[in-house]
């Protein structure tokens, strides 16, 4: 194996890694895409060739999508790229920008724009596309000592665009325009991440981590453009707040299903119920739903024989592993 994992470290020094298949698998297996139903679960393959898939969003028409991923049949993922690629017509992906580490694609509601996160270099960075130029991708601004990460689109009620984006713990956002300044939106002690803000612009879902530990995390929901107070959807081990085309559910991702959170706004904003629409017995890495709220777009690793065998068997679990007062011992190995 490559030896590849996924890591984190907290604010005071815990450190948390996989062990295991599953954080080498993500880097270097080869996937293939799929769509499933979200009402009767069938499910239907996509004509794309196999390659490392880190992330995926649908276009605002459901019949293009933007994927990050490595080249075909690759599973080296050194440099990774965004493609644009046609759903129906089975052409060869297009390449959004130059090659560097790419991660988190997200399409603006006129399908002429994409956004994605580019960390080839020392911060990681979210980048702008017009697909409609051949200008190569610009950053969307520049902030000094924060990583940007997790775009998403709004626009207002007059069609005026602007981003919201991660950024060291908080949220924020910034015109599309050059030369906007990123204005924070939600500042916090614990981490943010994932904002997805809601089909009318008035409310903004987003990933909390409030704890060290993985599982240690929530959605919440708050108004938008303006924060008011949270509104609690889930907690646990949960990713990826999506919010359904029509205002009324959430998606997300709670260790190996997804789920749907039923909202209302009558009176108030509150949540009403949740089911599972993608249980365990689905494989899958990544996801998205499409825009008119019908179906499921995933990935499924697509693993050898000897691969399996390379990574460890299918009797190698993945673990997670706690490292307390990590920082000590680093300062110790470095003689400090």
């Amino acid at each position: 194996g490559s030896g590849r994992t996924f890591y984190a470290v907290s604010r005071n020094g815990t450190l948390v890694y996989t062990e295991g298949r599953t954080g080498q698998m993500f880097f270097n297996t080869r996937s293939t895409l799929f769509e499933r139903d979200l009402v009767t679960g069938v499910e239907t393959a996509i004509p794309l060739e196999s390659r490392a898939i880190r992330d995926l969003a649908y276009g605002p028409d459901g019949d293009r999508i933007a994927f990050v991923g490595g080249p075909p049949g690759d599973p080296d993922v050194s440099e990774v790229r965004t493609y644009t690629y046609e759903l129906r017509l089975g052409l060869a992906p297009a390449p959004v920008a130059a090659r560097g580490q790419h991660a988190q694609a997200a399409w603006a509601s006129d399908g002429e724009r994409i956004a994605y996160v580019d960390a080839a270099g020392s911060d990681a960075q979210v980048m702008l596309r017009d697909l409609r130029r051949e200008d190569p991708a610009r950053p969307l601004s520049l902030q000094e000592g924060r990583r940007q990460e997790s775009p998403a689109w709004a626009s207002d009620s007059t069609g005026v665009y602007s981003l919201v984006h991660a950024g060291t713990r908080d949220l924020w956002t910034s015109g599309v325009a050059e030369g906007s300044v990123p204005e924070p939106y939600l500042e916090s002690e614990s981490d943010l991440w994932e904002p997805d803000v809601s089909p009318d612009g008035t409310r903004i879902a987003y990933r909390i981590g409030v704890g060290s530990n993985l599982s240690d995390r929530a959605i919440e929901v708050r108004s938008f453009p303006e924060p008011g107070e949270p509104v609690p959807i889930s907690s646990g081990s949960v990713a990826d707040p999506k919010w359904h085309p029509d205002g009324g559910s959430i998606l997300f991702r709670r260790g190996s299903e997804i789920l749907r959170a039923f909202v209302s706004t009558d009176p108030v904003f509150r949540l009403d119920s949740t089911v599972v629409v993608v249980d365990e017995s689905v494989e899958f890495r990544v996801w998205d739903l499409h825009p008119d709220g019908s179906r499921l777009l995933l990935s499924r690793v697509e693993e050898s024989d000897d691969e399996a065998e390379e990574d460890g068997g299918p009797g190698m679990p993945e673990r997670h592993i706690v490292v307390l007062n990590w920082f000590e011992e680093l300062k110790e190995r470095l003689g400090r």
